[in-house]
């Protein structure tokens, strides 16, 4: 897996006012079921948050989804990947993120199985195979890009919910990673 995208942290320079607008609207995007990725309204979202549709503008990005991911207290997601058209997604911490990680594995032996839940998204579920952990993340202080076609799953350890939101995009967006510089690593992501 040394040759495989996993994650990089993102400088955002008005990162902590971006957090502030997303905080101001969120109870309006918030679903209230039992999934911990839910898709929100993209076009609604981006005008309450201009802020980020302004970051995304400036960097030639053009988003496809948002959705939220929000993990119950105490308790962890799905072991999986997401199963869309391309591999990175820009999450962001919304609130209480600080006692969270994301945790991404290598499968080592087993099979995963195509989840279909009743709200009609799917993702490929890895809870009945062997794995080992290979990284872990937390999004604090900076947004993190990450491949989604590695398995991961999030853990909260707090007496809260955790609440975050996940931008996926037209076009998988490897210019924003500091190491985009160098076109010889550029070139194996985008196959």
């Amino acid at each position: 897996m040394d040759d495989i995208f996993l994650f990089e942290e993102i400088e955002i320079e008005n990162f902590h006012d971006i957090i502030s607008q997303f905080n101001s609207v969120i109870e309006n995007y918030r679903k209230k079921n039992q999934y911990n990725f839910n898709l929100i309204d993209r076009d609604s979202f981006l005008k309450d948050c201009d802020l980020v549709k302004k970051y995304f503008d400036n960097n030639e990005c053009v988003i496809s989804n948002i959705a939220t991911i929000e993990i119950a207290a105490k308790s962890n997601g799905s072991l999986h990947t997401d199963n869309y058209r391309n591999t990175l997604a820009l999450n962001f911490p919304v609130f209480n993120c600080e006692d969270s990680y994301t945790s991404l594995y290598k499968v080592i032996d087993g099979e995963p199985v195509l989840k279909v839940y009743p709200n009609g998204l799917t993702h490929t579920d890895f809870g009945s195979c062997c794995l080992t952990e290979v990284a872990k993340y937390c999004i604090r202080d900076k947004a993190i890009l990450f491949n989604t076609q590695v398995p991961h799953q999030v853990y909260n350890n707090s007496d809260k919910p955790r609440l975050a939101v996940s931008f996926r995009f037209a076009k998988d967006p490897w210019h924003l990673l500091a190491s985009a510089k160098c076109p010889e690593i550029l070139s194996t992501r985008s196959k």
